[in-house]
């Protein structure tokens, strides 16, 4: 018997590919209250019908929690930036999400174009499988980006000193209505492992252990100096919304 595995991971699918494909269209939707079971109707149908594994895949995740909670975020790739302009969309995807997702969603609260998300490979540490992410947005000043880099890249040495167990995976966004965005991704099979993404105490003192305290505040004032703000959401992968990304035998 088969079933469908429902972990994902979006570097892990990015790796069975050329290197060069590390852009994900990302867009959010968010179902009428009373529509949401027509929606998820028409989303798995639409999916099935229109974005199989060797097409344009389609991979959505629910948020659980966090400010867009009850949204749908719909990640597609990973492609390059040349797979955009060989793309042709048929009629029938076009037509067959007009009548069966676009009726179904709250289009004041749903975005209708999408972002763009540039996956890091060097930023990145230990990549694993989603069953959960949270995703921390972390908004940073107009041309901080070299600086925020050489935090990300001492954050990054400090566990690989440490030898971390903590996953991390980052993308910047690089096209929609805030391209200073950086988001840290935390790969999760359970709600459970929020213990280890959620410390109320902040990384000082792993930076400290690992860096020694000169370096640490170092690299802590570069990041306090050049991120406004942040948000934080969990969300969690709904494969049977999702393109097929292989079976498991039972």
């Amino acid at each position: 018997m088969k079933k469908i595995l429902y972990l994902l991971s979006l570097t892990f699918l990015l790796a069975q590919d050329s290197e060069e494909k590390n852009v994900w269209s990302v867009t959010y939707m968010k179902p009428k209250p009373d529509n949401v079971a027509q929606f998820e109707k028409g989303l798995a149908d639409h999916v099935a019908k229109h974005h199989p594994a060797d097409g344009w895949s389609e991979y959505h995740f629910q948020v659980v929690s966090g400010p867009n909670l009850g949204t749908y975020i719909k990640f597609s790739g990973p492609h390059s930036w040349k797979s955009f302009d060989e793309r042709v969309r048929s009629q029938a995807d076009f037509d067959h999400s007009r009548r069966h997702i676009r009726p179904h969603l709250d289009l004041d609260q749903s975005y209708t174009s999408s972002e763009y998300w540039v996956y890091s490979k060097e930023l990145s540490y230990n990549p694993a499988m989603w069953t959960f992410a949270h995703l921390s947005y972390n908004y940073t000043t107009p041309g901080s980006g070299s600086d925020y880099i050489e935090f990300l890249e001492g954050f990054k040495k400090a566990k690989i000193i440490a030898e971390s167990e903590q996953s991390h995976e980052i993308y910047k966004i690089v096209s929609g209505s805030n391209p200073d965005t950086w988001i840290w991704a935390y790969p999760m099979e359970k709600m459970e492992d929020m213990s280890s993404t959620a410390s109320l105490g902040g990384g000082g003192e792993f930076l400290q252990d690992a860096l020694g305290k000169s370096e640490a505040d170092r690299i802590n004032d570069i990041y306090q100096k050049v991120t406004k703000s942040r948000m934080r959401q969990v969300i969690k992968f709904r494969p049977e919304l999702s393109t097929s990304i292989g079976n498991d035998e039972n």
